[in-house]
């Protein structure tokens, strides 16, 4: 996600973050529909969004842990789709990062690693799940909606700073937008998938909220290392990383509640 902050700078790079988004609904198209296509595509998404972390570091990936590293970030996800064991895949993220942070001892690598690995394995297992397809609209619809929202409102209406040691240019009017739209999502494209509108609006809800959350992970990450944005992948977004840090903690939250909670379709 993108600064709220107002301004020429602002305002210029709109059309290029329109232009990027309508080239990222085959992607979504993709992911909806599942198969192998959408595995190689949520795997090869996630080596991007690893090896754009090891740069934002400045570790170079012809180092001697790097690949290795952003490699690992993917492995439990192709363990959980070629096996379904949830727990071996479970012990290999643990040992993912407990790696990268015992050879690069940084915290915040590890944790973005983390934050990385964990929502690979949860969109490789919404993708498999019976209704892992509609749930990730949903969940798609809430990210964009909560993402949209906090960058328009928090650049027109401004006010206090929602965490401004770790994102000065945020805000509580954006975040407080954020929450509302992508509430609304979750009930509008929930019932439209056919789920309970209750059930759909709180998901909502706290999707959109763990959304506001990684967003705010991907940018103390970024602060720490005094970097802007996490590549240039995608004019107007920056990187993939930071396209879809709003999923690093909503993915894994929803796969685990489809996974072991039992939220099922209408």
């Amino acid at each position: 996600m993108k600064d709220e902050s107002p301004g020429p700078a602002a305002n210029s790079d709109l059309g290029l973050r329109l232009l990027t988004a309508a080239f990222l609904l085959p992607v979504v198209g993709i992911i909806y529909h599942g198969g192998a296509l959408a595995y190689a595509l949520i795997l090869g998404i996630g080596l991007i969004m690893g090896a754009e972390a090891m740069q934002v570091t400045g570790r170079k990936l012809t180092g001697i842990y790097a690949p290795f590293q952003v490699i690992f970030s993917v492995i439990p996800a192709v363990c959980l789709i070629w096996t379904g064991d949830h727990l071996t895949s479970f012990l290999l993220f643990a040992a993912n990062v407990l790696f990268c942070l015992a050879t690069s001892r940084s915290l915040p690598l590890a944790l973005i690693i983390a934050g990385i690995t964990a929502s690979v394995i949860a969109l490789s297992g919404l993708i498999g799940h019976p209704e892992g397809g509609r749930w990730l609209l949903v969940m798609i619809s809430v990210v964009i909606s909560a993402d949209s929202a906090a960058y328009f409102i928090g650049r027109a209406v401004g006010g206090p700073k929602l965490a401004p040691v770790i994102s000065p240019s945020k805000t509580w009017s954006g975040a407080v937008a954020g929450l509302i739209a992508g509430t609304s999502a979750g009930f509008g494209v929930g019932l439209m998938m056919g789920f309970p509108p209750l059930s759909s609006a709180m998901m909502g809800l706290i999707m959109a909220d763990l959304s506001i959350g990684g967003d705010l992970l991907e940018s103390w990450f970024k602060r720490r290392f005094k970097v802007k944005d996490s590549g240039r992948l995608l004019p107007g977004h920056g990187g993939l990383l930071d396209r879809f840090d709003g999923y690093l903690l909503a993915a894994p939250f929803l796969y685990s509640v489809l996974a072991y909670a039992g939220v099922h379709g209408g």
